[in-house]
């Protein structure tokens, strides 16, 4: 029988070998209490496809020391920034624990890959884990839901707040382009070329 998740460990570039050896070859077997979820995100295609292997490695790693199986790994390209993004990916992920009772843990790898949208996202999501007396660890971090909800709630909220200042800075550097007569990036409009090689 092969894992619901095969498709997604092979995007990432895992080998077979590798995932016998990282015990995320065959289907997971247990109690929801010895089962778990793993959540991987990918916000940019800039980012590397080894670093997220080695996220799954080492959350396969703490997994392994508490005694847990990986249910299934969830993975999607997306950013977590924009309010109108929906991550089915997450969603599926926290629905198998909160609202299925399939397992009962959801490893993330840092706590900008659970949510960037604050402490009020987060704080739902952590009463419905704690409705089903399940819950959250972020490996990067060596945070466990279950005694660290309000240092969780605190990083969610400076997460969320990079996003904001990244934002006013991209705006910034928009204005000051304009400012100075320059084209701000992206397509170039109709009727106009772009020049490589001109300094910004």
């Amino acid at each position: 029988m092969e894992r619901e998740d095969l498709p997604a460990l092979r995007a990432l570039g895992f080998e077979d070998d590798e995932l016998k050896e990282l015990d995320l070859w065959e289907p997971a077997a247990g109690t929801p209490a010895e089962i778990a979820e793993m959540y991987v995100r990918r916000s940019k295609k800039k980012d590397s496809l080894s670093a997220l292997r080695e996220q799954v490695r080492r959350m396969c790693a703490h997994a392994r020391s508490e005694g847990k199986k990986i249910r299934r790994v969830w993975f999607e390209q997306r950013s977590a920034s924009k309010a109108y993004v929906r991550r089915e990916e997450f969603e599926n992920a926290t629905a198998a624990i909160a609202e299925n009772g399939l397992s009962k843990t959801l490893y993330v790898y840092k706590t900008s890959r659970l949510s960037r949208r604050g402490m009020g996202q987060v704080g739902l999501l952590l009463d419905n884990f704690e409705e089903q007396g399940a819950r959250i660890y972020v490996v990067a971090e060596n945070i466990d839901s279950t005694n660290s909800r309000m240092i969780l709630a605190f990083l969610s909220e400076q997460a969320r707040e990079q996003v904001a200042d990244l934002g006013q800075f991209t705006k910034l550097g928009m204005d000051a382009h304009k400012a100075d007569g320059k084209w701000t990036g992206g397509v170039t409009p109709y009727g106009l070329r772009a020049v490589k090689g001109k300094a910004a």
